[in-house]
């Protein structure tokens, strides 16, 4: 199965031009999944929610998603990429998870980093796991890696490869990424985003750094901080069911909920 994490820079609040560029960068690759950062259409940094407002956009029908039904076609696999979404009246910071076929799945973040929160409202759909072509996708965005209970939920509802859109701007990530992947047994797919962004006298610099991790921990690919690149690499889904560690041992048999009462 050959996946790509795309990572760029978008133009702030430049729909257009952003999916030009996407457009650009992929090519004429064909994939059999594709993965975008978070909020790639529009950008990250709005300073209030009316900023964003009109930039925002309904699932499943409006430029965002009609782009990204195009691109799947157009890749000839699934592309799972973050918008910011409009649902009577509320924002939420989603990703869509779309096939060549013409169906789409939504997933609105459920954990909210530091002023996101006074922009949207947290996601209120829950966990979310795909199922297409026999393999299985838990769909995440950014921040969500911050709490193993969010990937482990995912890893407990099936999911193989996890798809992460993100907009990173801490410099925890990519050392947790393999510890990650390790601790579920899955194969994980974090496309970051470069660059900087300014709204009034708010700033972020993004890390870069988009990863590929297996689920043993190791390093199938990784970006620099600062490149528009596409990451392509070949990967096994069926290896992610494997949960052994030792004859003797597996992850998921091994656990002792009766003593983690606590979470």
């Amino acid at each position: 199965m050959r996946v790509g994490v795309l990572q760029f820079c978008p133009a702030h609040g430049e729909k257009e031009k952003n999916f030009e560029k996407v457009k650009n960068l992929v090519g004429n690759q064909k994939l059999d999944l594709l993965i975008l950062p978070e909020l790639f259409a529009t950008g990250y940094l709005f300073s209030s929610p009316e900023k964003l407002i009109g930039l925002a956009e309904r699932f499943g029908s409006d430029k965002t998603s009609l782009f990204l039904f195009a691109l799947a076609r157009g890749i000839s696999g699934c592309v799972y990429g973050g918008f910011a979404e409009l649902d009577n009246g509320v924002l939420y910071n989603s990703a869509g998870f779309f096939t060549p076929e013409g169906s789409a799945h939504l997933y609105r973040k459920l954990h909210l980093f530091d002023r996101e929160k006074l922009i949207y409202a947290p996601g209120n759909l829950g966990a979310v796991v795909v199922e297409y072509r026999g393999v299985r996708y838990g769909l995440a965005i950014c921040f969500d890696w911050f709490f193993p209970e969010y990937f482990r939920t995912l890893a407990l509802m099936g999911a193989e490869v996890i798809c992460h859109a993100a907009n990173l701007i801490m410099p925890y990530y990519q050392k947790a990424a393999p510890i990650r992947s390790l601790e579920n047994s899955v194969f994980i797919l974090t496309a970051n985003r470069t660059g900087c962004e300014r709204d009034g006298t708010l700033e972020l610099t993004f890390t870069g750094e988009s990863i590929i991790t297996d689920p043993r921990g190791a390093l199938l690919a990784k970006a620099d901080k600062s490149s528009e690149t596409l990451l392509v690499v070949d990967i096994d889904p069926p290896l992610a069911r494997n949960k052994n560690l030792t004859p003797y041992n597996n992850i998921f048999n091994d656990r002792r909920n009766d003593a983690y009462r606590l979470i």
